[in-house]
């Protein structure tokens, strides 16, 4: 009989994504994602889903450019990150294992360990379904640091496999 990790994703879900953003003091702040919706493809629209009533959603409402960071598997699979995200202390500096990197054109810092990043103007912050969800548009894609055009319409799918 095998035993089953506390950390195990039927307990303890991975995010879809980790969201970054500017809040007070400049601090970046960072928010998991347990879910991301492709709205719209041209222009690339996308839609990311929290905890209703989360502690960072006044802070979410003021940023109007936030990054969406797809984290690998092994970064998820770190255990003291995934406890650090239960707790509900926003602060990216405190964060086990990441490193915020920012590119000059970069309004907002992302994670390092990500490999692509979605640079994104906020439209809105609403409620549904007794979940926050955030919307925004893609501005910049970014892909082991490096900037990708975005001259044609975006293959989401593209970019959420390759970073597993």
């Amino acid at each position: 009989m095998s035993s089953i990790s506390s950390l195990d994703p039927a307990f303890y879900p991975t995010p879809a994504a980790l969201v970054t953003f500017n809040g007070p003091q400049g601090k970046t702040c960072l928010l998991p994602s347990p879910w991301m919706g492709i709205v719209w493809c041209d222009p690339p629209l996308l839609t990311l889903a929290f905890r209703h009533g989360c502690a960072a959603r006044p802070l979410m409402q003021k940023a109007s450019r936030f990054v969406v960071n797809l984290p690998p598997d092994s970064l998820l699979d770190s255990s003291p990150l995934i406890h650090w995200l239960m707790t509900k202390n926003p602060d990216m500096e405190s964060a086990p294992g990441l490193t915020p990197w920012q590119d000059r054109f970069m309004a907002v810092a992302a994670i390092e360990e990500c490999p692509v990043q979605l640079v994104c103007d906020q439209t809105e912050v609403n409620s549904r379904y007794g979940q926050d969800v955030l919307s925004g548009r893609v501005t910049a894609l970014y892909a082991n640091k490096s900037p990708l055009p975005l001259a044609e319409p975006l293959d989401f799918g593209r970019y959420t496999v390759a970073r597993r």
